[in-house]
């Protein structure tokens, strides 16, 4: 219906046209004003005419008002003292402030709402105000009106986005961002549209296409709200493929647990900590593994918690599970500190992306669990938890979801009854099943989907009715047990307890045997814990469900027992007084593995094969509760011979954590050794070891480790391998407040391991120095030295140096040949840490050939693979920067400079902001912004102020000394800054000339010595340039650092 007067388009009264500009103008001064605001008589006249008033603007006023009157009905316009009013509510202007006012009051995803704010903007009939010739009305109708019709079509978008037509509503922020290129509300619509259509990328390119407007047109940036906004976008972008961690895929369906799955759901709908609990046997883990496959959160991580015996364990489980390693990228001796403490960083992994976390088994470790949940979930607001337990957690967070039995009815839809049958028919298809006499045997079990399916495996022999004799005879036996037990469990014991009926006495004794071992294993170490052949109990016990088979990576097969199962073997062995002597089994053969897989590592620090260490890594679980348990039980000799090869392996691994857990105690019990009980120089290994994980982590047991260390040198003389004893002498340097690497001083004879460990030792001294050169002679000779000797994790390492020294020296050719080699050993030992941090090596030596294609492709991998630990985190940041460099290098200005402001903000959390990348990436922005990038002046000030500040800290704060090389780099991104300055050429020359002598890394096209020289050269002169490196080079390298500083810190 049309309406009585309508100002959206040309002005009309009762459908056609107004006639005139004044009556226009009358009547849309009317209707702006809104129905009964009376405006005056020399108010309207102003509107109305202007400067250009009638000579009797009251007459013309009535003449008008008349007019209309005539057209839309004596009510429509009403006279009011000193002037006149609208009396009508009918305009379309009126109509549409109704329309949006209804709409505001549904959900977005509600069609009504859609249907009113279409309604709403169809209102216009085109453009108000162009009718009005020049009337003051005109300007502030156009106004309000363009500012309604904006806000009905911000409206309809956002409810088309969350109707699921995000095609048609993102289409609609588009055009008013163009439309109004300075509203930031228009903007920031679009940015959340977009990012809730998993366009997030988009909406970041958004923002930086807003900064840049408002830079050049106004000369200010985004407000406060949409910069979080924005950072909002970074943190929870999720541009490559879902993380899913320990989500196993489904061996068959999930059966009778579909009212579980619903109520679970609508739980972790309303809850941040859900918690499945109920008894052992009826499907926990099965539901969790079930809810974690389906969830649809961009990271889901399933710890699974069976095998922690201490409430410590809980975060290395989580970390371990999030595959956080304690290497940096780079991972220079020198560097191999604790990074922030386990906590910070498993925060920081979580709180990248939003996360599922399910902890399956906790009751054991409850006390842990629950102190860390509650952590987690304080620090982290995009976390949801998941947890399985017999027990709550019993916290604030915490809503409990009780899972019940199935249910039991006799026919085949029945849950429990379904699941008998169908395993039934999978032990033996044939077999005939009365349904009354499976409900009542599914009843016996109490609808344990656990028991069921244990009954249901003797279908292979027995039928239904045999089944539920023997189940009530096992039953009468029970009454006499222990009554104070839950009826659920004593009804699984029962199931688990027919099942070991059946077994042989040697399958029997080997359940409880292997019960002790708390990670799986594999038939060799089943061969070596028992006492008979174990290929046919342990394909007995797979027959009667009783254990598990699993392929791992290589195709090779283990085995593991259930939970329940596992507690029932340790039970059993609790009850005969076998517990001591099953322990015993397990210990002689831990102790026989580490002596044939670490035989090498006593001649060499880390000489493992590869062989020797994927077998450690494979046992790892197993060998870690073995020294748990020795520690515990003071065995100090046999902990120390376990602890000398699994901390090896640490090392490799990278597993900094597990490392200086050990040390503090390794100390203790080497100081109440008796030095007899030990080969000496394995006491040295331990020592050696135990001493650098408290020096590493700053334990004070540090001092007292290293008097231990010159104790136990002196006592092994001969008997310690020459490059141990050259390990031994470079720590005790550093704890008289030398350098790691300082061997030069050092007698290691002419030993082969030995001149190799010189020369690893000493290239990390050198690297650390800034003398690039010698770092790379002694790399090379550790290399040739590690192949002869046939080291070949040594060689691996020494090839990576190599490669990092080359790349860093501008020598990318070079750098791709040793990244290759490091390659080859590092993939035999499936150290996939290493292979994670060459690749920004890679990258960035790609970049220097001028191969950005190459290197985009590797850098899109790193931003989509690099995973959830704060490892993968930094390589995600390094893959956003490296991307935008590639951009700089192919002459994308524009799109370099969004780029970089993304890989910038990826740096968000303060755990990140320590790592050592930072400060390159810092540098080489602060380099690349001074010289190419449109980043406004005033925020390059702001980084330029953060690179400098962040510098003098990290360098005054690490003990051991300062890195000459991160200084230089600094140096290097500074200096492009600076030299644009004409009050800080001079500084900024001297920036440069320090930053060639201190070693600065030339990873990234950015920071190219020869580029800045260039620069240096064209702002100072090159006689300038030449006194600055001449000067440089002449200082004592001591000196060079203090000046360094200084030229960085006298602003």
């Amino acid at each position: 219906m049309t309406a009585r007067i309508g100002v959206l388009g040309p002005v009309r009264i009762a459908d056609r046209d107004a006639g005139g500009t004044p009556m226009r103008a009358l009547l849309a001064a009317l209707v702006l004003a809104g129905t009964g605001t009376t405006r005056s008589v020399p108010a309207l006249a102003d509107e109305v005419w202007g400067e250009d008033q009638p000579q009797n603007p009251k007459a013309a006023l009535q003449t008008l008002v008349s007019r209309a009157r005539a057209l839309a009905g004596s009510d429509a316009i009403a006279s009011a003292p000193g002037g006149y009013a609208l009396g009508t509510d009918d305009t379309d202007l009126h109509s549409a402030r109704r329309l949006r006012a209804e709409a505001e009051k549904l959900d977005d995803g509600d069609p009504d709402r859609i249907r009113l704010l279409r309604a709403a903007i169809a209102l216009w009939r085109g453009e108000p105000g162009v009718d009005l010739a020049g009337a003051p009305i005109a300007e502030d109708l156009a106004t309000k009106a363009q500012e309604l019709r904006a806000a009905l079509r911000g409206c309809l978008a956002a409810a088309l986005v969350a109707s699921g037509q995000a095609a048609e509503g993102i289409g609609i922020l588009e055009e008013l961002a163009a439309t109004h290129p300075l509203d930031e509300t228009a903007h920031a619509a679009l940015m959340t549209a977009l990012a809730e259509d998993g366009r997030a990328p988009e909406g970041l390119g958004v923002f930086a296409r807003l900064r840049g407007t408002l830079a050049d047109a106004l000369g200010s940036s985004p407000s406060p709200a949409l910069v979080e906004l924005n950072a909002q976008l970074l943190r929870g972008q999720d541009d490559g493929p879902r993380v899913r961690i320990g989500v196993q895929a489904a061996p068959n369906e999930l059966i009778g647990r579909d009212d579980a799955l619903t109520s679970a759901r609508a739980l972790l709908r309303s809850a941040r900590l859900v918690t499945i609990m109920g008894a052992g046997g009826l499907g926990k883990t099965r539901l969790a593994q079930a809810l974690a496959a389906e969830s649809m959160a961009p990271a889901v991580v399933v710890v699974p918690l069976a095998g922690v015996r201490a409430d410590t364990g809980v975060p290395l489980a989580i970390a371990a599970a999030l595959g956080i390693s304690e290497n940096v990228p780079g991972g220079r001796l020198s560097e191999q500190r604790p990074r922030p403490d386990l906590g910070a960083r498993i925060v920081a992994a979580l709180g990248d992306r939003t996360t599922l976390l399910v902890l399956d088994n906790c009751e054991q470790v409850i006390d842990g669990v629950a102190r860390w949940t509650a952590d987690l979930l304080a620090a982290v607001p995009s976390l949801r938890i998941l947890t399985t337990s017999r027990t709550p957690l019993a916290i604030s967070a915490e809503r409990v979801l009780p899972l019940e039995p199935l249910e039991i009815e006799a026919t085949d839809a029945a849950p429990a009854v379904r699941l008998f049958t169908e395993r039934a028919h999978g032990a033996r298809p044939g077999a005939t099943l009365d349904l009354e006499v499976v409900a009542r045997l599914c009843a016996r079990l109490d609808g344990l989907p656990l028991a069921i399916e244990l009954a249901a495996a003797r279908v292979r022999t027995m039928t239904p009715e045999q089944i539920e004799k023997r189940l009530e005879n096992r039953f009468a036996l029970l009454t006499s047990g222990d009554r104070a037990a839950p009826e659920r469990h004593r009804t699984l014991e029962a199931v688990i307890e027919w099942s070991w009926d059946l077994l042989s006495p040697d399958a029997r004794q080997a359940l409880a045997q292997l019960s002790v071992l708390p990670g799986g294993f594999s038939a060799e170490t089943a061969d070596a814990v028992l006492s008979v052949a174990s290929d046919d109990v342990l394909e007995g016990l797979v027959s009667q469900s009783l254990l598990n088979v699993i392929e791992v990576a290589d195709g090779a097969v283990r085995f593991r027992m259930l939970e329940t199962v596992r507690e029932f073997g340790h039970d059993r062995l609790a009850e005969t007084g076998a517990e001591d002597d099953a322990w015993e089994a397990v210990v002689t053969w831990a102790l026989a593995f580490v002596a044939e897989h670490g035989a090498r590592a006593r001649a060499f620090p880390s000489g493992l094969t590869a062989r020797a260490h994927l077998e450690i890594t494979r046992e790892h679980d197993n060998l870690v509760h073995v020294l748990r348990h020795l520690v515990a039980a003071r065995r100090g000799a046999d902990a120390v011979r376990l602890f000398t090869v699994l901390g090896q392996s640490w090392f490799i691994r990278g597993s900094f954590t597990e490392f200086i857990g050990y040390a503090g105690p390794m100390i203790e019990i080497v100081d109440a050794l008796p030095a007899d009980d030990i080969e000496p120089d394995l006491q040295v290994m331990a020592v050696v070891m135990a001493s650098l994980g408290c020096m590493i982590s700053g334990d004070p047991l540090a001092a007292r480790g290293l008097a231990f260390v010159t104790r136990a040198v002196r006592a092994a003389g001969d008997a310690l391998a020459p490059s141990w004893q050259l390990l031994a002498d470079s720590l005790l340097a550093v704890g008289r407040g030398g350098p790691m690497g300082a061997v030069s001083e050092l007698e290691h004879g002419t030993d082969p391991r030995a001149q190799l460990t010189a020369d690893v030792l000493r290239s990390h001294r050198a690297e650390n120095d800034g003398e690039a050169e010698v770092a790379m002679e002694a790399a090379r000779s550790a290399w040739h030295r590690a192949r002869s000797l046939d080291e070949r994790w040594a060689e691996g390492m020494a090839a990576d140096l190599a490669a990092q020294l080359a790349a860093q020296s501008a020598r990318p050719t070079e750098a791709m040949i040793w990244i290759q080699r490091a390659t080859v050993v590092f993939e035999e030992f499936d150290a996939q840490d290493q292979m994670n941090h060459q690749e920004w090596v890679r990258g960035g030596a790609l970049l220097c050939l001028g191969r950005s294609r190459e290197a985009r492709a590797l850098f899109t991998r790193l931003t989509e693979e690099g995973g959830l630990s704060q490892d993968g985190v930094e390589l995600g940041s390094i893959g956003l920067y490296g991307l935008a460099e590639a951009d700089l290098l192919d002459g994308h200005v524009a799109g370099a400079t969004e780029a970089f402001g993304r890989a910038m903000a990826a740096f968000a959390d303060p755990v990140h902001r320590r790592s050592p990348w930072y400060l390159m990436a810092l540098s080489g922005y602060v380099s690349a912004a001074a010289r190419e990038l449109a980043v406004p002046e005033a925020e390059l000030a702001v980084w330029e102020r953060r690179l400098r500040t962040r510098t003098i800290a990290a360098c005054r704060q690490r003990r051991e000394g300062v890195d000459r090389p991160v200084l230089g780099t600094a140096l290097i991104g500074w200096s492009a800054w600076a030299l644009r300055r004409p009050e800080l050429v001079a500084r900024g020359t001297e920036a440069i000339a320090l930053a060639e002598v201190l070693g600065g890394r030339q990873n990234m096209p950015s920071l190219d010595l020869v580029t800045h020289f260039a620069d240096a050269e064209r702002f100072a002169g090159s006689e300038a340039v030449a006194v600055a490196r001449r000067d440089a080079a002449a200082l004592d390298p001591a000196d060079r650092v203090a000046r360094g500083l200084a030229v960085l810190g006298s602003r």
